[in-house]
């Protein structure tokens, strides 16, 4: 009888141990301290940079500007457009890890302007286009979608009616194209002698 009793005593042991053996699994732990990896600046033209999170037993991910959460970022990767302080922490069934140190990032706008009249005023037959974007080199026009040839200065003189654009180049690359300006040359009487 004595006999019996160790043995149910020890088979309870054993039990207990395999039974903390299961408490210690790591699979009832957060995610581990997440890091972001990514470029700090957008490179021209771009408009933007990717960031990337990585984080040990993560699923999803909370994703934070400034210290408050970004709705609905949950993805690995986000796509920043505003310049900020960015973190990030990895998220799964035990909830959320432990948040990656801030990584402060620098959007550049590489937005151009195109400014000018809309129409001429006689006796000019011209209207003077501006184009305007902070550090560009050269400049590419556009005369309803077609680039016009040689025009490579910040200004260009239109002569005729159309929707013009512009492009900034950097660097021999060049950038998105501005917001159409619609340009009405009117003919203009010629003066009797």
């Amino acid at each position: 009888m004595k006999r019996v009793l160790v043995l149910a005593a020890l088979f309870s042991l054993a039990a207990g141990f395999v039974a903390c053996s299961d408490d210690d699994d790591s699979s009832g732990q957060v995610p581990g301290k997440a890091v972001i990896e990514g470029p700090a600046s957008n490179a021209f033209p771009a408009t933007s940079v990717t960031l990337t999170a990585k984080a040990e037993g993560a699923t999803s991910f909370i994703w934070y500007s400034n210290t408050s959460p970004i709705a609905g970022a949950t993805a690995n990767t986000l796509v920043v457009t505003a310049s900020g302080a960015y973190s990030v922490a990895g998220v799964n069934e035990n909830g959320e890890g432990a948040k990656s140190e801030s990584k402060v990032v620098t959007i550049e706008s590489y937005v151009i302007t195109l400014t000018g009249d809309a129409s001429n005023t006689c006796p000019n037959t011209s209207v003077t286009l501006t184009g305007s974007l902070q550090g560009a080199t050269a400049y590419a026009w556009y005369k309803d979608g077609t680039k016009l040839s040689g025009a490579t200065t910040n200004t260009y003189e239109a002569t005729v009616s159309g929707a013009y654009t512009v492009a900034g180049i950097k660097d021999g690359t060049e950038g998105p194209q501005s917001a159409p300006l619609n340009v009405t040359i009117v003919e203009c009487p010629v003066p009797q002698k």
